[in-house]
């Protein structure tokens, strides 16, 4: 969790986050609140944000000063090229003789 790259460290504590929902190991819930706040709080990922607020709430911490996404689908509904379907392309030139199903 103290490695200089910025991308490991947040998958390290990130990957932490359901390890501490067992019982024996919720003593170590304390050390990782500040770099919840710290380092996924200020994430340039809001996938990661989101983490850190919600492991807070449900760890009875107080997420305040922490900024989630306020539309967290509009990323994944945004589409700057429409789905082939929804525009009547497809994905073959026609000839389906060649698919292998």
């Amino acid at each position: 969790m103290n490695d200089p790259n910025p991308d490991v460290r947040e998958a390290a504590i990130a990957a932490c986050i359901p390890l501490l929902g067992d019982p024996r190991l919720r003593c170590h819930r304390a050390t990782l609140v500040p770099l919840l706040r710290d380092v996924l709080g200020v994430s340039a990922l809001w996938q990661y944000r989101e983490r850190a607020i919600d492991a807070l709430l449900a760890w009875g911490e107080d997420p305040a000063g922490l900024e989630g996404q306020r539309e967290a689908f509009a990323v994944c509904d945004a589409q700057d090229d429409p789905i082939p379907w929804a525009t009547g392309r497809t994905f073959t030139s026609g000839d389906t003789s060649d698919l292998p199903f």
